[in-house]
């Protein structure tokens, strides 16, 4: 489960480096993309210290966090930008 979740970390900075370097993202783009990083990493660190260890449950927050960050992300920049 460390491995899963460095590696995460790594690719959620790439990531996120790397779109940023692509053109120039609009406040909703920057919202979903800095919401889904930091939702994936949380829900990460959430599945990983929950009660039931299944080898499922860091993956699926890490899914399901970044989902609602992304989510979030995006309707916060969007309203930003108006």
């Amino acid at each position: 489960m460390k491995r899963f979740l460095i590696l995460l970390i790594i690719l959620s900075f790439l990531g996120g480096g790397l779109t940023a370097c692509t053109s120039t993202l609009n406040n909703t783009q920057k919202g979903a993309v800095i919401g889904g990083a930091v939702g994936a990493l949380s829900g990460a660190i959430i599945g990983n210290n929950w009660h039931n260890k299944h080898h499922d449950t860091v993956r699926n927050g890490a899914i399901l966090g970044g989902l609602v960050g992304a989510t979030g992300g995006a309707v916060i920049g969007s309203h930003m930008g108006n």
